[in-house]
């Protein structure tokens, strides 16, 4: 149920868990003796939904995990997320499956909350059932029937019937998540927090459509301890790039032909090359380029993202670098940006390519 304000009770208890002393002063119990992580738990178990908005469309996590969050309200925007998980499921007839308890596997029921401290959900048995009280589950092990393509019924896992929100990208009515807001705060501690919890909060567009990613490309007037924290996470989400036969983490080399799709092992490449890239990767090639329009020269003694132009070169050039052994041969380069509002300079390594964008 919501207030006239359309404020759910997990969102209340949010706000109330930020506010203790003022609420002190409208109820009988001390701040020590108030347990609002307590109560989160309780209305999360029986049914309470951790997606519910209020009426700007902020869900609990805009609250509890924004620029105003304690170390109390990061606790309950966590167990709201892995709620949300599977809360579209609850009061529908579930079946258990793969337990060691093997008299449970097949029982039918009716899904209930979630069990934050276990993260578990509950289960109520139907009538004539080997048991007739609550169990406690892992979502693992609760499936739903789906009727298959050809008119087949089977089951699935709750986990991976394709519903699952993760609740700190979920917008407001202006298109913005916590990550906007923290952005451009100074907490660090939260935007590690939401790093940690989501891997795509740096590229949800809000309603103007920027993104935290673009944002960290933009000069800010003070020294902001949050885009370090962003860069770093933006690194390591590069390095988890996944080999693209095996799906495997780690040290991946690039198709040299593409630069589009890594490989753990020579084996996973040569593997992928005769099952499907072969016939994409010259497709891949050709849409990585780029037909650059003329670029504006360096003005001589310019300025550069606080360096002189003087230390690349006097004259840019438009170009091929020196030294390359064949026509046509790739080269790297290095690509600098002061913002979205400026130009950018691009150059090699040998400094004999070079020009503003």
């Amino acid at each position: 149920r919501q207030t006239s304000m359309r404020l759910p009770p997990l969102i209340l208890t949010v706000g109330m868990s930020k506010h203790k002393n003022t609420v002190k002063s409208y109820s009988p119990p001390g701040v020590t003796k108030m347990d609002h992580v307590g109560v989160f738990r309780i209305l999360i178990k029986y049914g309470a939904r951790p997606d519910a908005k209020d009426v700007t469309g902020k869900t609990v996590c805009h609250y509890g995990a924004g620029v105003m969050a304690t170390e109390e309200t990061l606790v309950m925007a966590k167990m709201a997320v892995k709620a949300n998980e599977t809360c579209a499921f609850f009061g529908r007839e579930v079946v258990l499956n793969g337990l060691t308890k093997t008299e449970y596997n097949g029982m039918r029921g009716t899904l209930g909350g979630y069990v934050a401290e276990k993260e578990r959900r509950v289960m109520y048995p139907s009538a004539g059932s080997v048991v007739d009280k609550e169990l406690s589950l892992k979502p693992e092990n609760i499936f739903v029937e789906k009727n298959g393509d050809d008119g087949t019924k089977g089951q699935i896992c709750i986990l991976d019937v394709g519903t699952r929100t993760n609740l700190f990208d979920m917008m407001d009515r202006l298109g913005s998540i916590s990550m906007h807001e923290v952005a451009m705060s100074q907490r660090a501690d939260v935007a590690k927090f939401l790093c940690k919890h989501s891997t795509t909060c740096l590229d949800v567009a809000d309603g103007s459509g920027t993104t935290v990613r673009q944002m960290m490309c933009t000069s800010l007037p003070i020294q902001n301890k949050v885009m370090e924290v962003l860069k770093r996470h933006a690194a390591k989400q590069v390095e988890k790039e996944r080999c693209g036969n095996c799906g495997k983490q780690g040290k991946l080399l690039e198709c040299a032909r593409c630069l589009s799709i890594s490989y753990c092992s020579r084996e996973c490449q040569l593997s992928h090359w005769k099952r499907k890239h072969k016939k994409e990767c010259k497709q891949l090639k050709s849409e990585g380029k780029l037909v650059l329009g003329q670029p504006r020269k360096f003005d001589k003694g310019q300025s550069l993202f606080g360096m002189s132009s003087k230390g690349i070169s006097d004259e840019y050039k438009y170009g091929p670098p020196n030294g390359l052994k064949e026509n046509g041969e790739q080269f790297w380069i290095k690509v600098q940006s002061n913002g979205i509002r400026d130009d950018l300079m691009i150059y090699d390594k040998s400094r004999t390519c070079n020009f503003l964008l």
